[in-house]
């Protein structure tokens, strides 16, 4: 009897209550630092942005290490490798950058950090990336990214992490052991990122319980400059993330660099949050089919209305005109047909309204 009413419930519970995130409109002229309002339904619990950095404005010179940074926690760094902004390689409607240009007496350095102390868990990475290999192969033991923990401020696993190393050209791994013992438990040597291109990345992860498969870790990335997005790890609670539990993920590194060879690594709009529920810009009318995505930085969070900035990050002008909004939710389901704006995010704010955010 009591399996007949579970399954009654669950045929009749409304159906909102695990539909996707849905928009019906939004107030707001899509340009550059404008506000805009969504209105719309099932967009569930917003997050809480741990840091966000354009490295544009005054708080960033150029030629300066990157420094604090906007946020309640600063860029950090270790050894003497400082992250410089940068203005070289621009990305579209971008005037800077962080730039971190190694050398062979760099090894072991790191570019900038973000060490959040507690454990970062969920935690939802994205940011733009560029390399330049000065010439080498990509065998030196480079790692663009990582969440790590951090024991006496040296960096130790577990950690996920995409690295060059002297066995294989390339691979992203997932490590769940410690400095001293590592345990690999995922590779995936596939894409390798073109060079000298401007791609995007993107990481969730939820620890698991230590030496148990019941963690998280998603993970996206751009082959190249224009082109979809290539999913390299996607275990949702079916991961060890951690074999020992004093190890946890407590921050995030950008362009760590462990070998003697130079080479330099571009950063750009740099978002790290409690969860994956974000709001987009995309310039396909499917979420699938995009081949630029900028993240939005909302202000306000409701069930039935988010309130954000327009960034416009590289956004340039795509094949049919029109840009479209997208509304991830915090288990990462998303409108998958997007809502379009009647005019081109160009450098300006937007509000959307509806209910179930």
């Amino acid at each position: 009897m009591k399996k007949i009413f579970l399954l009654l419930i669950l045929i009749f519970w409304p159906s909102f209550l695990w539909a996707a995130p849905s928009i019906t409109g939004y107030t707001g002229t899509p340009a550059h630092g404008n506000e805009l309002v969504v209105s719309g339904s099932s967009f569930g619990t917003g997050p809480t942005i741990h840091k966000w950095d354009d490295f544009e404005g005054e708080t960033h010179t150029v030629g300066q290490d990157v420094g604090a940074g906007p946020g309640a926690t600063a860029w950090s760094f270790n050894r003497a490798a400082h992250a410089k902004v940068s203005n070289t390689v621009c990305r579209t409607n971008s005037t800077k950058h962080a730039l971190s240009d190694f050398d062979a007496q760099d090894a072991y350095a790191i570019g900038f950090q973000y060490a959040h102390g507690d454990t970062l868990s969920p935690i939802y990475v994205t940011w733009w990336w560029r390399w330049d290999s000065q010439g080498y192969e990509a065998s030196a033991n480079w790692k663009p990214h990582w969440p790590v923990v951090y024991e006496n401020a040296t960096p130790q696993q577990p950690r996920v992490s995409m690295c060059g190393q002297s066995e294989v050209s390339y691979c992203y791994g997932i490590d769940a052991g410690t400095h001293e013992t590592p345990e690999v438990v995922a590779t995936n040597c596939d894409p390798f990122p073109a060079e000298d291109e401007w791609i995007r990345y993107e990481f969730f992860g939820i620890e698991s319980d230590a030496d148990t498969a019941n963690g998280t870790v998603v993970f996206l990335v751009q082959e190249e400059n224009g082109g979809t997005f290539v999913t390299v790890f996607e275990y949702e609670g079916n991961i060890e993330t951690h074999h020992e539990a004093a190890y946890h993920w407590t921050g995030c590194n950008f362009a760590d660099y462990d070998s003697s060879k130079n080479y330099a690594i571009y950063t750009d709009d740099v978002y790290i949050a409690n969860s994956r529920a974000r709001v987009e810009i995309g310039d396909k009318s499917t979420w699938a089919a995009c081949t630029q995505r900028e993240i939005q930085i909302p202000s306000a969070w409701a069930a039935d209305e988010i309130t954000f900035t327009v960034n416009a990050g590289s956004i340039t002008n795509p094949a049919d005109g029109n840009y479209y909004l997208y509304v991830v939710d915090a288990d990462g389901a998303v409108n998958e047909n997007g809502y379009q704006l009647t005019s081109q995010p160009s450098m300006s704010g937007i509000i959307m309204r509806g209910s179930g955010f």
